[in-house]
């Protein structure tokens, strides 16, 4: 039986399996912890791997053993031997691995550092260690192989065993009271009904450490014990800094409940955590658990759906409750997010629409408010915004086989004041766009120019301005396939200066005073005045931006 056989054999794993268990173990306990368990992860299967490929393969050399390791290997990584060394019983060899499949390569990494050193064990009946070191280039990493020096182990008395054992169990049996005691302690702050900021206090006070709640790398609520520490934390969750979580010895505790995702318990402090740490931080993840499952249940019970919680949060910006809980709907109003609003004639297609969208769009929240359909965009949806509600106007065109809707997509926002203003955009943009007679949609960077305007002006008063100003102009461009508005435009942009303006249009000076002659005769107003330019300059703004939604 060839070794790659026995690989196949005894681990039972191929690629997909082993991508899954990384996957799920840095989800659970953090990547530098995930290191350390496939590590001890591959040595329990290399073991075995090498017991099987010793028993039905006889090696007539050490060489001959270790040149075995790229067939062992060649499920997970493409290896090479380099160098191999022999003096007396030390036995030294390097090597390298190359991964492309996998972008968690350095836990790939340690695991095979575990696997293959087992093997080795096995294979030579001799204790090897593998040491690993990634190269630049994360696909491939270097490893070299030596002899473990085991100390020799040295006789302990009996009495001596059994008083170490005795003051282990004592010692235990104090942490485990002591534990108890803070467990009680906590109990009671949670049905004193105090706050989370008050639990994780008195957590940071015990263990003396920093104590964070977080979701997705945003603090729910936190006690620092150092000013240092939050630097500390920032600087670790939000550049994914692995260095900084070894250095610091920070360690993290997921909190769920049910299936739901309640947050991560992150604690950092100066040191490793020793046993008695453990055992308070497990027995006060009991607790924080339970209350925070009690949080999740009161706002579920305080806002039904989606919809009442982002009503709230819209129309009180600085309702602190709402932000803190906003991640129990797995909502973060701090990341890249924009609001669009959508409008029609006939409202008794809005819950149709509703319907529509909620079932083909699934991953994105959908409410209604007055008489708005309003969408939230987040993340990668906000940033390719036009791709993404091009293909809802499609799909709503198609579907309800009414052309006139009407759609205002908001600025972007990461904070929410920036998210009430995106939505109070949207809103304005597609009650301005449904007054243009175009059945069409609008963006905030479309119509910024004129935002200002839309927010203190009555929006009819605001088209019917521009008809009176330069509607007769429009027009006649629009009959006589002429240029009038294009003229108008250059002598606004270079301020009246006639000639400049000749020269952008490639007129004559006595050309030029003609057509301004004309543009006076049909809009029936001057345009020798600032007062005059300054309302032409107005209606011109108005007129492209009602042009770019006809356009689009």
């Amino acid at each position: 039986m060839n070794s790659s056989y026995a690989v196949n054999q005894y681990t039972g794993m191929g690629k997909d399996a082993l991508e899954a268990l990384i996957e799920e173990t840095i989800h659970e306990i953090g990547r530098e912890r995930c290191k350390g368990f496939l590590n001890q992860y591959g040595k329990k299967y290399g073991g075995k791997v090498g017991a099987s490929v010793s028993s039905q393969q006889h090696f007539t050399s050490v060489e001959e053993a270790i040149y075995s390791l790229p067939s062992i290997c060649q499920s997970f990584a493409a290896s090479e031997i380099h160098t191999i060394e022999k003096s007396g019983s030390t036995i030294y060899f390097t090597g390298q691995w190359k991964c492309d499949w996998l972008n968690k390569q350095e836990e790939l990494f340690a695991f095979l550092s575990g696997y293959t050193s087992a093997y080795v064990t096995a294979l030579l009946e001799r204790p090897m260690e593998i040491y690993w070191k990634p190269f630049a280039e994360k696909s491939y990493c270097y490893f070299r192989a030596e002899t473990k020096i085991e100390e020799k182990q040295r006789h302990t008395p009996v009495i001596t065993e059994l008083k170490n054992a005795y003051e282990e169990l004592t010692n235990l049996y104090y942490h485990l009271d002591e534990s108890e005691t803070i467990e009680k302690k906590l109990i009671s702050l949670f049905f004193e009904d105090k706050d989370l900021l008050e639990t994780l206090t008195f957590m940071a006070h015990t263990l003396k450490k920093s104590i964070i709640i977080d979701y997705r790398n945003k603090i729910i609520e936190s006690a620092f014990i150092k000013e240092k520490d939050e630097h500390i934390y920032y600087n670790w969750a939000e550049h994914f800094s692995y260095t900084e979580e070894k250095q610091n010895d920070i360690d993290t505790f997921p909190i769920r409940a049910n299936n739901i995702n309640l947050g991560r318990l992150v604690v950092i402090g100066n040191q490793k955590l020793i046993s008695n740490e453990k055992i308070v931080i497990t027995r006060a993840l009991n607790v924080l658990t339970i209350q925070l499952f009690h949080e999740w249940k009161i706002t579920h019970s305080i806002w039904k759906n989606k919809q009442d919680f982002f009503e709230e949060l819209l129309n009180n910006p600085d309702h602190d409750t709402c932000v803190k809980r906003s991640h129990l709907f797995h909502f973060s109003p701090y990341l890249t997010n924009r609001i669009a609003a959508i409008k029609m004639d006939n409202r008794q297609y809005l819950q149709k629409i509703m319907k529509y969208l909620s079932n083909h769009y699934q991953d994105i929240d959908v409410f209604l408010m007055e008489n708005h359909i309003i969408v939230i965009l987040s993340g990668d949806y906000a940033k390719e915004k036009e791709e993404m509600m091009k293909s809802m106007q499609q799909f709503l065109l198609e579907q309800i086989k009414v052309k006139n809707i009407y759609i205002g997509v908001g600025r972007e926002a990461n904070d929410l004041k920036k998210l009430v203003k995106s939505y109070q955009d949207a809103c304005r943009i597609s009650d301005f766009i449904q007054l243009t007679d175009h059945s069409n949609m609008s963006y905030y960077e479309d119509l910024e120019a004129i935002m200002m305007f839309l927010k203190g002006t009555d929006n009819e008063e605001l088209i019917e301005f521009y008809k009176n100003t330069i509607g007769e102009l429009v027009e006649y461009d629009r009959l006589n396939n002429s240029n009038f508005l294009l003229t108008l435009k250059a002598y606004l942009d270079n301020n009246g200066n006639l000639q400049q303006t000749a020269d952008d249009l490639h007129l004559s000076i006595t050309g030029l005073r003609y057509r301004l002659d004309r543009i006076e005769k049909l809009c029936q107003a001057g345009l020798k005045t600032g007062a005059s330019r300054f309302k032409y300059q107005l209606a011109m703004r108005i007129h492209y931006a009602i042009k770019i939604n006809t356009d689009s």
